[in-house]
């Protein structure tokens, strides 16, 4: 069984993932309660959660662009292992929830505080009522956006958060910002703020997966497997309204929000990341009094698709500032 209660942290070994996810899968199947909460205007958003024996605290993911709640099994069974309630939801554009697109693959963002907005939504729906303990925050790359906006409106609802390479501006291949903005503001015009953006890939099925050096090969292929199956799971081509909200993340660099931030928040960044640029994220955490920053050497952007060398260091990091 991958389920205890010894507390001790045991990363399942690469060449073991394969068959460990089946039966990880079956054994949170017990322990699993979901449904679907009432975001902003209406939206009908998916979550579910695990509680823990015993719990020590609560904790809330927020996970990234194109990613899903079976994304983050794997780490739910660290953190019930820990103690912890484990909490997680599909925000909008993504899994089994609402879509603000007639493309169920297609990604579009409103704004990030309407997407802050579910967050509050499903605290104040879902994880209040069933939580114990302190309760934490976890959220990742763009979910690391919709957590800094929601920390810097509600931040004592979390008594401490981790942020993991958060998104404050998007790589777009190394190019400069403003002709992204010019093309963005041609195609609001012309197409309007849910048109696909151009430059923005689809998703292929069948595609081959090629490794990238670092990442957890077989990690990955369990979350393509999704994917491959769930057209829902899909979502990948992002709007024209996406990169334009994505594009205006450096507010959040501003002293209003920067200072408004008093929650102990540790942000773990990858100094190898290819999909967001890292400077603006020690530019934000040198003006977050509340904020310490930290580099993983030879991480990838998704530490929890990392080597299990970058899982172990991550997570540990994450279970020493939740209980310090």
């Amino acid at each position: 069984m991958y389920l205890n209660q010894d507390r001790k942290l045991q990363i399942i070994p690469e060449e073991e993932f394969p068959s460990a996810i089946v039966q990880i899968e079956e054994e949170l199947s017990g322990l699993r309660r979901e449904g679907y909460f009432t975001g902003e205007g209406g939206a009908r958003l998916y979550y579910e959660y695990f509680p823990a024996q015993n719990p020590v605290g609560s904790v809330v993911f927020v996970h990234g662009l194109s990613e899903f709640t079976k994304k983050y099994y794997e780490f739910a069974l660290y953190f019930v292992n820990q103690g912890y309630h484990v909490f997680l939801y599909d925000q909008r554009g993504h899994g089994k929830s609402h879509r603000d697109t007639d493309r169920p693959e297609l990604i579009h963002i409103h704004s990030f505080d309407q997407l802050a907005a579910d967050l509050d939504a499903y605290l104040e729906q879902v994880v209040r009522p069933a939580s114990a303990g302190p309760l934490y925050l976890y959220a990742h790359s763009m979910g690391g956006a919709v957590g800094i906006v929601y920390l810097a409106k509600h931040g004592q609802s979390f008594q401490k958060a981790v942020l993991t390479s958060p998104l404050l501006m998007p790589r777009m291949n190394d190019l400069p910002a403003w002709p992204i903005w010019l093309g963005t503001a041609v195609g609001k015009v012309l197409r309007g703020p849910r048109a696909k953006f151009l430059m923005s890939g689809e998703y292929e099925v069948g595609k081959p997966y090629t490794p990238i050096p670092g990442d957890s090969p077989n990690r990955v292929r369990y979350c393509l497997a999704h994917r491959e199956r769930e057209i829902m799971y899909r979502s990948t081509p992002v709007t024209v309204g996406c990169v334009r909200q994505t594009l205006k993340l450096r507010r959040l660099l501003k002293r209003k929000v920067t200072d408004a931030i008093s929650v102990p928040t540790l942000m773990l960044c990858a100094d190898t990341d290819t999909l967001v640029r890292t400077k603006y994220q020690g530019q934000f955490a040198q003006r977050c009094a509340a904020c310490t920053h930290e580099i993983l050497k030879g991480a990838n952007h998704a530490l929890h698709t990392d080597s299990n060398e970058i899982l172990e260091q991550t997570l540990n990091r994450v279970f020493e500032f939740f209980s310090a």
